[in-house]
This record gives structure tokens, C-alpha cells and sequence, in this order.
């Protein structure tokens, strides 16, 4: 028992001083600093938006009015009050709801991988759910928690509920808000109906909650899900209502969802999931069995892996899409009759999948944009297969699903940041989709002269198509809650995916007859179709295995195609049944494109809101380094820590007080610009320091607090974000100590040391598979200068640094090389600044002439998918081989002369790394890393343990 007790306060301990770092500097980056912001108070608060998005802010208004009577289902409380920020210029589409501060950001621009309900409904709906999750755990003991902790009380509380609970909560809540919601797409089962049916590894439990880098396992989302829906069903719908409550009475039990189920229903999570999985095995096993009418091809697979986009060049060749646990999205060349495969060449972030003309492929892919974390752009990319000649389509903004045609030109899918979608032609025509419309899709069929596109509005998907002349808009299908996706056109026909059988499965459609047929019959689904050929019936696709989504073909032969009656809901075949909550169906509530009078809208002006205090602690700390050369910085006193909602501006200040006197630091940070500047000061907590010979007959007659102050200021630049991520970033810094600092020629001291940094870093490295833990290939460059501003008595020093990733013997092993040269002339007073130095090895050398080389081979050693249960898991266990090497002539520091002896030192050792995740986290490692350094300047070895948190 007093064991127990001592691992709850350490692990409360842990929380307590990682969250203040985290609060403070969890952000999602900023927006264009040209965005003039709105604002309207929404039915839980403040909706902050860019003046061109009113008709999206009405919408999402809209959505959270009509949420509200009943988005508490199940829970005693109302919901938690947070602002909303609307962000509007990024493809990446997501949302969060977070503490310290508390707000709610919406990434607005929708999802490219829908389900038949409008992005804004669907992520509105999820978000709304949290806060309803932490409006009711921020009660009892964590309210009171807050008037001295601010609102790093809510963000414990949020850290004491695990994530699938908070998440699984969430999806259930959406899903019941919709016709035929998230939970229910037969995709967000497969995962697991495959395991349960053909899986022979019994996985622990922590596997299932935390993930791996060994094996496929299924989201925390989904995960939480199952075991949301399968409890209310078994216990109640109250459930979680009184496992919130419970937490919010006794967090400092820390693993308050364990005991919270113990005690109300005599179960454990770890129960609750192999019940959950038990019933779901029983449901699934009760199926008509099912086999796969389409034919598999056996390509050569190391990990779990996803073919997409399969596209016929002929007979013995087929193009797709490949990615996996290993390797990131390449585009691959496969020959069906052997099923032999060669990698042509590595893309960037995918967008939207890739097609093909006159042997030329186009797609689109998602790049940063040079300044702002916060846009993202869309852009078509297209590979001349003859040449190997890769190129951005540079005419085209935001555009998706480029298409070509057979004029030549290349068609598109183009979204403007007010929300509105248009299909683009080139050559300056672009015709404007119907604001209620979002598209999914774009097709050209050669035989019939059709464009079709996917539409997605209130009433649900459909197929259309768009005169290519005129640009008038007619239905191909009626609109329905059926999801259809990764549309293709050619030889008078269009396929595509489609849910209407219960499965995700391949579907045509004749132009010329308008009739719609199902053409494969799978066992867990097949997706991503081929477009049809003139003179062929075979279609390829991929079919979804244990193994993942493997490439396979079928003809389209009238045995094997079903006739598709028109339905406004598919069929739901693999879901067990669940009650259906008293919700509002979104699909009812039609989204408004103003914000009528009785809302008022008025600016959000920056500059008043530079500064949101959130958070406070009865201790003086810095939040953003709690650790000062491996000691803890804490102390007795008082600290302020604010962060504006734009992300803007973050800051902190602390009052403390020790033996040494009264101690008053801060900082504060503005990132509203494309540069970005920091400025920080500590006073007190000690005596100015004295440099240099000590002779007290010289000295004042009292020294005064100590007082420094930095200012940083860099320009971070993004250059390229396709395979290739490069990055260039000038950065200075000028940094103020009122150090005393001995004088010889005058036997006297002189106040105020200052040092100033300015260089260039470049940086291009690849992008990383999902085991990797650096580049394959990769370098840097690095030209730092270092001297003392308005004094002529410091050196200056000029430095060259340099690294290299490549690639090991084996798969994910990684050689690290490492060198930096620097000059610094002779001179009264010179600088320790050194860019790389043996680890171990002494650090206090002064040196006119460096010079140093270092060598760094890492590996996995294993991947153990176990450990403590519910505690802590071990995914990932890596060495860290090294050798470091410097050479350099030395200065005398005490007198500030020319020493002229040459000196070696070198240094050796290894770094073994627990990558691991804390009390069943199912995402960021958290890494303790236990090294053996050997220096040539000492004796014996230098060990220690590093330890990286998921801030």
C-alpha cells in the first residue's frame, strides 16, 4: 500500500511539473499576420475568425446552436465556456480543444477523406463533446485547484482521463449526431474485424491502447469508440458521467478511471476491453462468411502496408501508390504476372491520389507555406515518367484533384480560402461551385465528354457533372448519407467506392445507361478502383488483408456486378446494434451562410489581446526550462504565464525568493511576424559576478544583484516541404550580463559583459518512415559568428558546422556525422562558445584554432510491445554508438595570451534509449535514455540518464 501511494505521488508529481511546459507552449502555430480578425459570441463562448470567412462563422455558429440543447447526452453537467478560433488557410484538417489557455481551434478547410456529413458538422460535433468532457471534470476538488493554479487546474484534470475515453466519447457523440456517422463507416472496423477473424498474435493489452512500431494496430479513436459504445450498453449511459465526477474528486488517486470502474462496477479498463473485443468477435463471427471476389497480387511487403490509386499502363504494368511501416509514400511500378515491383521515386504528403496521360502523372500535395504554420497549401504536382522530370503546377493555387485532358490542358478542383470550392480548367476558366457544396473528386471520361465530380452538402453525396462550356451543375446520382470516394472515369464509365452494401466496395456506373452496379464482393472491403479502359474489362483496386491494403483485380463480367437500387442510407452490416441517443441529427439542421442581426460582430483587434494571463503557481519557475544544468530551478514565490488565443505572444513572469535574496525573471515572446523575437530577463536570486582576477582591494564596496537580459531574434523559413523538407533560418542574439570584469592596464573592474550571436542555418532532410527515428538522408549547415557588441578587448569567433544523416547496414539504422571548424584571434578577452566538443570531456577550453568531428551509428534493438500493465510500455528499445574527436590550440584564459600548444581529445561511448508511453498514452514517446560516456581527459567514464517528454 505505501508503495502504491509513493508511485501515485511521483506520477502526480511528474504531471504537476510537465504540465506548466506544456499549457504554456502547446500551440498550433500562427496564422498570416495580414488576417484582419472578427468576432461573435457563439452559445460557449467568443468564435474569432478572418473577416473574409463571415459565411463559414455563420455556418459553424450555426452548428454549435444547434447542438446545444443536447450535446450534454449523458453527463450532469453543462459544458465547459471556451473561445473557438477558426483557422482557415490549412489542408490539414483537425481540431482540439486544450487548457492553458482554454480554447477551442477548428481547421475548416474539410477533410479530403469524408463521410456522407459535412466537414463542419462532423468537427464541430467532436470538439463541442470535449467540452462538454471537461466541463464536467473541472468540478469539486479541480475548481477550487484552479483559484491557485489557474487553468493548469482543467489541463491536469484533462491529463487524469485517458485519451481513448476522451476521444471514444467524442466519435460516439458525432456519430450519434449523425444519419449515418463516423463510427458506422465499415472502414472504421476493418482494422479490427481483420485481426479478430484471421489475427494469430495475442497482443497485451498496453498494445492495444498504446500502438506499436511493430504491427498495425487501430487508433486510439477507434479503440475508444468500441469501448465507449459497449459500456453504456452493458452499465449505462451514465458511465462515464460518474467516472468524471470521481475524477474530478480524487485526482490525486491518478489512475482514476481504474478505481472509478472498480469501485461503481467491479470492472478495470483492461476488462473492458477484452469484454469489448469478445462481443464485437461473437457479432462479427455471426456474419454470413464472405470471400474476396478480386484477385490478390502477391507484390513483395516488410510491414504493414497501403497501396492506393492502382493505375494500367498496359498489360504487364501497373503504377500505385505504396507506403508502409518502413518507408514513406512512394510511387511504386508493379508487374501484375509476377508481381514484381521497383520504386520510382518518393513523393511528398499526398494530397489527393495520383492519375495519368500521355504518360505523365498528376496529383496533389500538401506544402507548407515559407512564414505560417498555419497555411498549408494544395498544390498540383506532375511526373513525366519519360524523363523522370518531377514540377509543380505553379499556375495552380490550392488546387486538388488535377486532372488532365485531352486538349492538353489540366483541370482542377480549386478552394479559395473563404470556403468556396470552384472546378478550374485553366487557361483563366474556372467556374464557381454552389457554396452549400463541398467536392470530393474529379473525373474526365474521353468517350462521353464528362466531368464528374462528388458532391457533399446537408442532403447528403452524389455524383455530378459540370459542363465543360457552360458550367452549369447536373446530378448523375441522387444525393444520400451513403459515403462515395476516389472517383475515376474512362471508356463511358465511372468508378468508384462506395458503402451502400454495408462493405466498402468497387462500384460503376454507365454514363450511357445511367445505372450504377456493384462490382466486387470482399471480405472486409476494396477500395481505390482504376479508372476503365477502352477494349478492357479488368479493373485493378486494392483489397484490404491482414497485412493491410494489398493491390488485386477483377473484371467487370456480368456474373460478378450487382444493379444498385438507389437508398438514402446504406445498409449496416458490421456494426453491432446500438441504442440511439435523444441527440439532434445534424443532418436535419441546415447550415446558415450569415450571421443574422441578433449576433453582434465587431473586430478582434490584436493589439488588444497581446497578452491572456492563464495560469499561475504558488513557485517561481521558468515554465519553458524547469532544469538548469540538471538541476531543478524551482523555488519559493509566485509565477504568471500568459499566451494569447492567436498564439501570438506567450510569456511568463516569476517572483521568487531564497537564501541568496529576492529574484525577479520573465520573458516574453512575439510571433505575430514572420520574424520572430524573444526577449528575457532574470534579476536578483545572487550577487553580480566577477570575471578574472579577484583583487578585493579593487573591488566596490557592495556588489549589486545580478541582472541579465537576451534578446533573440530569428527568421524561420520553410523552402520546401514535397520529400524534400528544407529549411533556412537567420537568427541573431544579443545577450547583456552585469558581470564585473577585471581591467590589469588599470587594476580596476568594468561593469556589463554583452556577447552577440548572429549565423545562417540550411537544413534538407527527406521525410521519415513510421519506424524511423532520423532521415535516411539528410544535412545542415550552420555559420554561426560570435563576439562582444561596442568592446574592441573580446575575440571573435567564426564557426563552420556541419552534419550528415545516411542511411546504415540495415533498415532504420542511421550513421550521423558531425564536424565544426572555428577561428578566434588572440585577443584580451575570448569566448568558451564551441559547436560540438567530445561528450564528457572538460568544457571550460579556450582555443584560437578548433576543430572537431563526430560519429554517431544508431539502431533499433527491439520493439518489446510490453512492460508495466497500464503503467508504463515499452515500444522501442535503440543504441547509440559514438566517437567524438577535437583538436585544437588553446589560449590562456586567465591571461588572455596565445598558449600555442596543440591538445587532442577524444571521447567515446553509447546511449541506450527506452523509448516508452507513460499510463497507456497512445501517441509521443517519452524517452529515458541511459549513457556511459569515456572522455580522454578524465579517468574513469561519465554516466547519466536523459529523459525527453511529449511536450
Amino acid at each position: 500500500m505505501v508503495c502504491r501511494l509513493l508511485l501515485r505521488l511521483c506520477c502526480l508529481w511528474a504531471c504537476c511539473a510537465a504540465l506548466p511546459a506544456w499549457g504554456q507552449y502547446y500551440d498550433w502555430g500562427r496564422s498570416p499576420a495580414g488576417i484582419r480578425w472578427m468576432q461573435v459570441e457563439g452559445p460557449r463562448g467568443k468564435i474569432v475568425y478572418p473577416d473574409y470567412f463571415s459565411g463559414g462563422a455563420a455556418q459553424v455558429l450555426s452548428v454549435m446552436e444547434g447542438i446545444t440543447p443536447t450535446m450534454t447526452y449523458g453527463f450532469s453537467y453543462k459544458p465547459l465556456k471556451v473561445p473557438a478560433v477558426l483557422h482557415t488557410q490549412n489542408f490539414n484538417a483537425n481540431g482540439i480543444v486544450m487548457w492553458a489557455p482554454k480554447r477551442m481551434e477548428l481547421e475548416l478547410i474539410p477533410d479530403l477523406a469524408p463521410y456522407a456529413q459535412p466537414w463542419f458538422k462532423q468537427l464541430v460535433a467532436h470538439e463541442s463533446r470535449h467540452t462538454v468532457q471537461y466541463g464536467n471534470l473541472y468540478r469539486s476538488f479541480m475548481k477550487p485547484l484552479g483559484w491557485f493554479i489557474g487553468q493548469q487546474s482543467g489541463l491536469i484534470s484533462q491529463a487524469l482521463i485517458p485519451v481513448w475515453l476522451l476521444e471514444g466519447d467524442a466519435v460516439q457523440a458525432e456519430t450519434q449526431m449523425a444519419s449515418f456517422g463516423r463510427a458506422l463507416q465499415p472502414s472504421f472496423t476493418i482494422g479490427y474485424r481483420a485481426y479478430m477473424a484471421e489475427g494469430t498474435k495475442r497482443y497485451v493489452p498496453d498494445k492495444w491502447f498504446c500502438g506499436s512500431y511493430k504491427d498495425y494496430i487501430p487508433d486510439h479513436y477507434q479503440l475508444g469508440y468500441q469501448m465507449t459504445a459497449w459500456s453504456r450498453e452493458r452499465y449505462g449511459d451514465d458511465i462515464w458521467d460518474r467516472v468524471a465526477r470521481y475524477s474530478s474528486k480524487y485526482p490525486y488517486t491518478i489512475l482514476t478511471t481504474h478505481w472509478a470502474l472498480g469501485k461503481y462496477y467491479k470492472t478495470s479498463p483492461t476488462k473492458m476491453l477484452w469484454h469489448t473485443f469478445g462481443d464485437l468477435k461473437a457479432f462479427w463471427d455471426s456474419l454470413p462468411p464472405r470471400s474476396n471476389s478480386a484477385s490478390l497480387i502477391p507484390t513483395p511487403t516488410t510491414s504493414y502496408t497501403v497501396y492506393t490509386a492502382p493505375i494500367a499502363l498496359n498489360d504487364t504494368t501497373i503504377l500505385a501508390l505504396k507506403r508502409d511501416l518502413d518507408r514513406p509514400s512512394r510511387i511504386v511500378k508493379v508487374d501484375p504476372r509476377s508481381a514484381g515491383e521497383k520504386k520510382l521515386f518518393y513523393t511528398g504528403w499526398v494530397g489527393t491520389a495520383p492519375v495519368m496521360r500521355d504518360s505523365t502523372l498528376y496529383w496533389s500535395e500538401y506544402r507548407s507555406s515559407i512564414f505560417w504554420d498555419q497555411r498549408v497549401n494544395a498544390r498540383a504536382v506532375s511526373y513525366d515518367l519519360r524523363n523522370g522530370r518531377k514540377r509543380l503546377l505553379r499556375d495552380r493555387e490550392n488546387a486538388l484533384y488535377p486532372t488532365p485532358l485531352p486538349d492538353g490542358r489540366v483541370a482542377s478542383v480549386g478552394y479559395d480560402y473563404t470556403g468556396r470550392y470552384s472546378i478550374d480548367f485553366g487557361g483563366g476558366r474556372s467556374f464557381e461551385v454552389p457554396d452549400t457544396l463541398s467536392v470530393y473528386g474529379l473525373a474526365y471520361d474521353d468517350l462521353t465528354g464528362t466531368m464528374a465530380f462528388i458532391t457533399l452538402g446537408d442532403a447528403g453525396m452524389s455524383i455530378c457533372r459540370i459542363d465543360t462550356c457552360s458550367g452549369r451543375i447536373a446530378p448523375i446520382t441522387q444525393p444520400g448519407y451513403t459515403s462515395i470516394y476516389n472517383l475515376r472515369a474512362g471508356a463511358g464509365k465511372l468508378t468508384f467506392n462506395s458503402i451502400a452494401s454495408g462493405y466498402d466496395e468497387v462500384h460503376v456506373y454507365d454514363l450511357a445507361r445511367g445505372e450504377e452496379f456493384r462490382v466486387t464482393t470482399s471480405r472486409y472491403g476494396s477500395v481505390s478502383p482504376s479508372a476503365p479502359v477502352p477494349g478492357s474489362d479488368k479493373l485493378y483496386m486494392t483489397t484490404y488483408t491482414l497485412g493491410g491494403y494489398r493491390l488485386s483485380h477483377q473484371r467487370m463480367d456480368g456474373d460478378s456486378m450487382q444493379r444498385i437500387a438507389y437508398s438514402r442510407l446504406p445498409e449496416n452490416i458490421v456494426n453491432p446494434p446500438r441504442r440511439k441517443w435523444d441527440v439532434v441529427n445534424l443532418d436535419t439542421v441546415r447550415l446558415a451562410r450569415t450571421i443574422d442581426s441578433t449576433h453582434r460582430v465587431k473586430r478582434y483587434r490584436k493589439g488588444l489581446h497581446l497578452f491572456n494571463p492563464h495560469s499561475w503557481a504558488p513557485w517561481s519557475f521558468n515554465p519553458s526550462k524547469i532544469a538548469d544544468e540538471n538541476k531543478l530551478d524551482i523555488g519559493f514565490g509566485a509565477t504568471v504565464m500568459s499566451q494569447n488565443l492567436l498564439t501570438s505572444t506567450e510569456a511568463y513572469l516569476s517572483y521568487g525568493y531564497s537564501g541568496k535574496g529576492h529574484r525577479v525573471r520573465g520573458s516574453f515572446g512575439y510571433y505575430g511576424l514572420a520574424p520572430k523575437f524573444d526577449f528575457a530577463f532574470d534579476y536578483g536570486g545572487g550577487k553580480q559576478l566577477i570575471y578574472g582576477e579577484k583583487v578585493p582591494e579593487a573591488l566596490p564596496v557592495s556588489l549589486s544583484n545580478h541582472f541579465q537580459f537576451t534578446v533573440d531574434v530569428s527568421l524561420p523559413m520553410t523552402l520546401a516541404s514535397g520529400y524534400h523538407i528544407r529549411t533556412l533560418t537567420p537568427f541573431a542574439q544579443f545577450y547583456y550580463l552585469n558581470a564585473l570584469l577585471y581591467k590589469q592596464q588599470s587594476t580596476s573592474y568594468e561593469k556589463g559583459v554583452t556577447r552577440g550571436v548572429a549565423g545562417l542555418s540550411f537544413i534538407d532532410n527527406v521525410r521519415m518512415g513510421t519506424r524511423d527515428f532520423l532521415p535516411r538522408w539528410g544535412y545542415a549547415v550552420k555559420f554561426t559568428t560570435v563576439g562582444a557588441p561596442f568592446r574592441s578587448d573580446f575575440g571573435t569567433i567564426y564557426s563552420l558546422y556541419g552534419r550528415v544523416y545516411t542511411p546504415g547496414v540495415a533498415r532504420h539504422h542511421s550513421l550521423t556525422l558531425r564536424g565544426n571548424v572555428q577561428y578566434q584571434p588572440v585577443d584580451r578577452y575570448n569566448f568558451y562558445y564551441k559547436e560540438l566538443y567530445p561528450r564528457g570531456a572538460d568544457y571550460d577550453v579556450v582555443a584560437t584554432r578548433y576543430a572537431a568531428f563526430s560519429a554517431d551509428y544508431q539502431l533499433p534493438l527491439c520493439y518489446p510491445d510490453g512492460g508495466i500493465n497500464s503503467i508504463v510500455y515499452f515500444n522501442r528499445i535503440r543504441l547509440n554508438l559514438y566517437y567524438d574527436f577535437a583538436r585544437f590550440i588553446g589560449i590562456s584564459s586567465g591571461s588572455a595570451t596565445h598558449s600555442g600548444r596543440a591538445t587532442t581529445l577524444w571521447s567515446y561511448g553509447g546511449i541506450v534509449t527506452f523509448d516508452m508511453r507513460l499510463v497507456r498514452m497512445p501517441k509521443n514517446d517519452t524517452s529515458l535514455g541511459v549513457y556511459v560516456y569515456k572522455p580522454s581527459d578524465r579517468n574513469g567514464v561519465v554516466t547519466g540518464v536523459n529523459l525527453s517528454l511529449p511536450l
